[in-house]
């Protein structure tokens, strides 16, 4: 019974823990279809600090035109308020390259406090949620 006890105890501690849902995405809204490359790229990398992080695999994605990616879904113990300024948590360099159209390049910046990515609050509080979410259009392409 003692053992029960301690167990439903650890049991609430565990779920009392503050954990945020945070996810980076990328929307294309363009005519073209983008490459989204990870020049880094390291599989199971096992030197980040984040675990979540050991487990991203991404060399390069295709994001086709009119659709979206999430690049990163993350459970952090950080509030949504952490989040506001939509820092990388695994991918911290991407490259872009528009598909088939050598002469194209994306003149918005990928890097996280770039002022194009836009960051929402879907929940506040301690289990909370939110994204950043870059939106790419046929004017973000020269």
């Amino acid at each position: 019974m003692n053992r029960l006890i301690f167990f439903l105890i650890i049991i609430s501690f565990i779920s009392c823990e503050k954990t945020t849902d945070y996810k980076r995405i990328i929307q294309n809204d363009s005519d073209y279809d983008i490459w989204i490359i990870n020049p880094y790229y390291r599989a199971l990398d096992s030197t980040n600090t984040f675990t979540e992080c050991r487990e991203i695999v991404l060399d390069s994605i295709a994001v086709a035109r009119k659709t979206s990616y999430v690049l990163e879904v993350v459970n952090t113990n950080r509030s949504v308020d952490f989040h506001a300024d939509c820092p990388f948590i695994c991918l911290d360099t991407l490259e872009t390259r528009i598909h088939n159209r050598d002469s194209l390049r994306l003149n918005i910046n990928l890097y996280p406090s770039d002022s194009n990515w836009v960051y929402t609050v879907f929940q506040e509080g301690e289990k909370g949620s939110c994204e950043c979410r870059l939106i790419i259009t046929n004017s973000s392409i020269e």
